[in-house]
């Protein structure tokens, strides 16, 4: 498989910025052009908190993002996307668990598998939910999908909130290419699992494990799923369409993440017919890194099982 650096290349990735919840934001990088600490400041203010949130003792120190965002772009890391969470409490949402997605022009990338850019991912939080923790992701220019890669030997760097600020952000930096040296493992079990062909059974089981990630069938008090299974197995695009499990890790995380299929609610007596509505598409954080996380580990193992 080749790989190179990804300077050569420019994602094509929209510009926007959307608002969601209660202070939920996310911003996206410009065509080619990496995110300025301005516009994060202004849209994620939670990566620039200087304090704590109220609700924490004394005893938590936080570390600002920003020390740690600023040493980074130094490094020549980019940031591509910021992404804070909303919360209900007044005031709260300044300090919520935030998520950066930076690049490295040393990390490989690769033309084929619908060309990946390696990312790393950078989650904190000032209000007590989160130290600085680090992951591997891959950027996929075909369908700008961002997912979060996990391994056995491979599942991420904490990164607490303790200690002097400069030897946080020497640790967070260290990490930081420590992720980098993970990626070319990481490229190659994806060609792995582009490599590996399933049958129908094991596709449908597939989505069948995905759906119950977003949607709990076994807890009644949870929402039930609006779609069944089968609908995460439905392409997008013609390049998506085949049986390895490659091509059904990113169909089905397209599906799950992005969302936006119709369907039709329970019947009830003032609307005898139900309501169309669609699915939303995951916008906080956590659960978009969760999900994420959580279908990487399922391919993978698929793929060990099904070669």
């Amino acid at each position: 498989m080749t790989m190179q650096s990804h300077a050569q290349f420019v994602a094509p990735r929209a510009r926007g910025h959307i608002r969601f919840g209660s202070g939920g934001s996310i911003l996206f990088a410009t065509q080619g052009e990496p995110l300025t600490l301005e516009a994060i400041e202004k849209h994620v203010p939670a990566v620039f908190a200087q304090e704590a949130h109220e609700s924490r003792s004394e005893r938590f120190v936080p570390i600002p993002s920003r020390f740690v965002v600023e040493s980074l772009i130094k490094e020549g890391f980019q940031i591509v996307e910021a992404r804070q969470g909303g919360s209900r409490i007044e005031g709260k949402s300044g300090f919520t668990k935030h998520r950066l997605r930076l690049r490295h022009a040393t990390a490989p990338t690769t033309r084929t598998l619908g060309m990946l850019i390696p990312e790393i991912i950078l989650t904190n939080g000032n209000d007590g939910t989160a130290s600085y923790f680090l992951e591997a992701g891959l950027f996929r220019l075909l369908c700008l999908n961002g997912m979060t890669a996990k391994e056995a030997d491979f599942g991420g760097i904490k990164v607490r909130h303790s200690g002097r600020a400069d030897q946080v952000v020497s640790s967070v930096i260290e990490g930081s290419y420590q992720v980098i040296e993970a990626m070319p493992a990481l490229i190659d079990r994806a060609g792995d699992m582009d490599a590996t062909k399933l049958d129908a059974r094991h596709m449908n089981a597939f989505a069948t494990a995905a759906l119950e990630l977003r949607w709990n069938s076994r807890n009644p008090e949870a929402p039930q799923a609006p779609i069944e299974a089968a609908v995460l197995l439905n392409a997008r695009r013609r390049e998506d369409q085949g049986n390895s499990v490659w091509s059904l890790l990113n169909v089905a995380q397209e599906n799950l993440i992005k969302a936006g299929q119709s369907y039709r609610t329970q019947p009830t007596e003032a609307r005898p017919k139900g309501t169309e509505r669609t699915v939303s598409p995951i916008k906080d954080a956590g659960t978009d890194s969760a999900i994420n996380r959580a279908l990487w580990v399922l391919a993978s193992e698929l793929q060990k099982v099904a070669a």
